[in-house]
């Protein structure tokens, strides 16, 4: 089954970014060449929730967005020609940056959400009821989604790996996943990045041998 890539978000979660001032971030060069549009300082009182975006990022081609919070860094990619590859690397130099600044991250998630067109039944519910469902009891059904999760250690680091699917009438289904390590202790940079490259093998292999899914 061939799945193409619709949208791409990778979330930094941090302890202490309280003690960094974000409201600098539009200025660092490093960003500026793809987050180029005209950066969205947020109304919000300062005893909000720390995970209430307090300054939205975005490029002027709308193809990216990032949201900063007191507790999270969420950057986001749609359009066309989507590369995992390109927006690990993008976030890469989020990573550099909070830890010149001294900030402590803990936990990571990648998501990937793809799209897959044309199936030998009738819509997209079907194949996925045929593929994961024995029981006849739901036969024919209109809409079907599936979510679960599931967790390994590699490198002595906890991973989720939460899919969803989901289809409808329409010969068309969605599949997302979302690898993410189980929160601990502040993860050093090389932790960091193996947290980014498992993300990213597990999300193409996924993508690659669905329905037949191995974790």
């Amino acid at each position: 089954m061939e799945f193409k890539l619709q949208n791409i978000q990778t979330a930094l979660f941090i302890e202490d970014i309280n003690n960094i001032n974000i409201f600098n971030f539009p200025s660092e060069e490093k960003f500026t060449f793809f987050l180029d549009g005209q950066p969205f300082f947020t109304n919000v009182p300062i005893d909000a929730p720390k995970d209430i975006p307090r300054l939205i990022l975005q490029s002027k081609n709308g193809l990216y967005k990032c949201n900063i919070s007191f507790s999270r860094v969420d950057l986001f990619q749609g359009g066309k020609d989507l590369s995992l590859e390109d927006h690990n690397k993008k976030t890469i130099s989020f990573i550099d940056y909070f830890i010149e600044k001294g900030a402590s991250i803990n936990r990571i998630g990648f998501i990937g959400t793809f799209l897959s067109e044309g199936f030998d039944e009738s819509n997209s519910a079907n194949y996925i009821r045929r593929s994961f469902i024995k029981d006849e009891l739901l036969k024919d059904p209109k809409e079907l989604n599936i979510g679960y999760n599931k967790r390994r250690v590699e490198n002595n680091i906890e991973f989720n790996h939460v899919i969803n699917f989901w289809g409808g009438d329409k010969k068309e289904l969605r599949l997302q996943i979302d690898v993410n390590n189980v929160p601990t202790t502040k993860k050093e940079k090389d932790e960091l990045i193996f947290i980014l490259e498992y993300s990213l093998k597990k999300i193409e292999n996924i993508k690659e041998c669905f329905p037949d899914i191995n974790i």
